[in-house]
């Protein structure tokens, strides 16, 4: 592998795993805001809290009782990293 295709793996390596409190969470009303959590919760949680929770716990609030609703909706045994996200969040 050259020296130059060696650099630009790297880079795309180090964009595609970017944590979530370093990217721009959509928040601006609470469909756009669960539909990018959406785009990144995953399936199966492992009973960890992630950067998510983060995003989570910062933009959730303002949202009041329809937040918690939504993420209460989202609880389904065979998605249980909505269960972590939403243990943090509320």
């Amino acid at each position: 592998m050259r020296m130059g295709s060696l650099a630009v793996l790297m880079l795309l390596l180090s964009t595609s795993f970017a944590p979530a409190k370093d990217m721009a969470a959509d928040c601006g009303d609470l469909d756009r805001c669960m539909a990018w959590l959406d785009a990144r919760v995953p399936t199966h949680g492992d009973g960890r809290h992630d950067e998510l929770c983060d995003v989570a716990a910062r933009e959730m609030p303002r949202f009041g009782d329809a937040a918690k609703q939504a993420l209460l909706a989202k609880l389904e045994p065979q998605r249980t990293g909505w269960g972590n996200l939403a243990a943090c969040a509320l």
